[in-house]
């Protein structure tokens, strides 16, 4: 209640003068650190999925799902599961060992490498069929590979550094195939986009240190064949040294035999993760260590603030 002083001759004494204020809350994630695996998928349950006997450790890093389904983050059967933390928007449904409980109720993380752009690319008819890479040593060099590349049992392969996009098809390695590919991204796009590395296959793929794509290993173009599924299975010398990225598909990792006992270096954003099987899943995140940027996501926690 102010009092007035021109209007004091009109008869108002006094004025009512109301003000509001509001604060918003600081983001919540859980109190974990940098995220090796985000589920980038904002409705589905089991964005973040284990299933089976799988034994999967995240060594001082996060996994976090956006989803903000009942069962965002889903494992059944008898996973043995750990990392620094778990964090979800929505809530989870659990069987088996997990190390610690997760944290429901988390904000969402923001897609990291939305901001990348398409590399520049050849134009291709839809008619081309795939680079098919048989028994025997190849060196394959960077460029556009219409309608598909797939790497054969007993190929061997060196791939010079640069940029590969798989147009049109599947990027495949089959079981028996052998792939050394450092200073190396794969950008997989149009129809049939995907990745599959089957069991028993060797690959050893290094991102590169430098340029727009640095730290990059594996990136789907999230318009081309959404909603499917891209696979690495286990059980051969699979290295991996950068961040898979498959904005718009689920990535599964499974298989009977070990992923990254010998990778100190990656970490995956996809639609959603699924870990399937009775192997053995290690994620660590030494980028420094490999001359590679940090690729773990940091999500940074704000304090209180004044809204108006």
């Amino acid at each position: 209640s102010v009092p007035t002083s021109f209007t004091r001759v009109f008869g108002y004494q006094k004025i009512e003068i109301n003000a509001t204020s509001s604060a918003a809350a600081g983001k919540n994630f859980g109190g974990g650190g940098p995220a090796c695996v985000l589920a980038l998928s904002e409705t589905d349950d089991g964005a973040f999925y284990v299933n089976g006997t799988t034994s999967f450790e995240a060594i001082n890093c996060s996994v976090y799902s956006n989803s903000n389904a009942a069962e965002s983050l889903r494992a059944v059967g008898d996973p043995t599961v750990s990392a620094k933390s778990f964090c979800t928007v929505g809530d989870y449904d659990i069987n088996g060992n997990f190390l610690p409980l997760p944290t429901a109720g988390c904000s969402a993380v923001p897609d990291p490498f939305a901001h990348l752009p398409a590399p520049a690319s050849d134009e291709c008819d839809g008619t081309e069929k795939a680079t098919v890479v048989k028994k025997g040593e190849y060196t394959l060099s960077p460029g556009t590979y219409c309608g598909g590349l797939e790497l054969m049992a007993q190929a061997d392969a060196t791939l010079e550094p640069g940029i590969y996009v798989v147009k049109g098809g599947p990027l495949i390695f089959r079981s028996g195939s052998a792939t050394v590919a450092h200073g190396v991204v794969f950008y997989v796009t149009g129809t049939k986009a995907g990745v599959s590395v089957d069991g028993g296959a060797d690959l050893d793929l290094i991102a590169p240190a430098t340029g727009i794509y640095k730290g990059m290993a594996m990136m789907q173009d999230a318009a081309a064949n959404p909603y499917t599924i891209s696979e690495i299975q286990g059980g051969g010398a699979v290295k991996l040294s950068g961040a898979l990225y498959f904005p718009t598909q689920s990535l599964q990792i499974g298989g009977n035999g070990n992923l990254g006992q010998n990778a100190d270096a990656w970490a995956i954003v996809a639609h959603k993760v699924q870990l399937k099987g009775n192997g053995t899943v290690r994620i660590e995140v030494k980028f420094e260590d490999k001359g590679l940027p940090q690729m773990a996501i940091t999500p940074v926690s704000s304090s209180p603030r004044l809204m108006n």
